[in-house]
């Protein structure tokens, strides 16, 4: 019949969470932490220079990865920040660009996580219904990546997969809609026979206001990945100069038949600009590897 409570910050509780045989108590806008006491009289006890200023925003948004927790964070300065425990501290996980998104979503208390490691890298996989948004943070890389789901009008919304188990060496997860069950699986190239659209930007190119003349770009990617399903396999390019307002035609070229394991996709006389963004893009269905780009430019006078 023994009984605790959080009593750090007069605030809600959200969801309590088990980690590391300790009780973290997840507020809305603090967090406590329990641990065995050892005690008949108490079972748990909080633990001393534990209690952490920062809550959830979102109890669906808790999740255990990288032998840490991950959550969407909520205090009484504010909120939309993504952070993961360091001990007993909390670390910010979340890039001013992610936070920024976040602010303008309708709804963040809604949001859902869950996490799998897969390849030596483990992402945590935050998704948010009501603005039809999924954002996936790699830990090995510590970046940030969208991912979507693209529809038959060519529009894209939040992922199909909403809750993960691991289970005889395999990656289930489970669709939103229909309650079909799918493997994460990095030899399969469509998204239940849908094509897979990738989107790579670059930062912005630019030289204290100074024109610059792009001479050459040269995508250092896996090539040679034709196949019966797609034998000639495409990639291309388009840039801004604007901050992404505007965009140019697009520059088709391929990344190589079966075989073609030399080939070296480029893009040549690509004009000139004083702050440019480049954008790659594919949906080949096979192998989508890319490590970078080699830019050829010159600055004017």
């Amino acid at each position: 019949l023994d009984f605790a409570t959080g009593e750090a910050t007069p605030d809600k509780v959200v969801r309590a969470i088990r980690d590391h045989n300790e009780i973290w108590l997840f507020g809305e806008k603090s967090i406590d932490v329990f641990s065995p006491s050892g005690s008949a009289a108490a079972a748990f006890e909080p633990i001393s220079g534990a209690v952490q200023e920062t809550g959830c925003a979102a109890a669906g948004s808790i999740a255990t990865m990288d032998n840490t927790l991950y959550w969407l964070g909520n205090d009484k300065r504010g909120n939309a920040m993504v952070w993961r425990a360091n001990g007993y501290s909390p670390a910010r996980t979340s890039t001013h660009a992610l936070e920024e998104e976040m602010r303008k979503y309708p709804r963040l208390d809604d949001a859902i996580a869950y996490s799998y490691q897969q390849g030596g890298h483990s992402f945590y996989v935050l998704t948010f219904p009501t603005a039809k948004k999924t954002w996936a943070y790699d830990a090995a890389t510590q970046l940030w990546a969208e991912r979507a789901y693209r529809l038959s009008n060519n529009q894209f919304e939040q992922v199909r997969d909403t809750c993960h188990c691991f289970f005889q060496r395999k990656h289930l997860v489970g669709d939103r809609e229909n309650g079909n069950i799918y493997e994460l699986d990095l030899d399969t190239y469509t998204d239940n026979g849908a094509v897979i659209p990738r989107v790579k930007s670059f930062q912005h190119i630019s030289q204290a206001n100074v024109i610059q003349f792009f001479r050459k770009m040269t995508l250092d990617m896996q090539v040679g990945i034709g196949s019966e399903l797609e034998a000639d396999p495409q990639v291309s390019l388009r840039w801004s100069d604007d901050g992404g307002n505007t965009w140019s035609s697009p520059l088709v070229r391929s990344l190589g038949k079966v075989g073609e394991y030399a080939l070296k996709p480029f893009f040549d006389r690509l004009g000139r600009g004083r702050d440019r963004v480049f954008e790659v893009s594919t949906t080949a269905i096979g192998p989508v590897v890319l490590q970078g780009a080699f830019l050829d430019l010159e600055l004017g006078s």
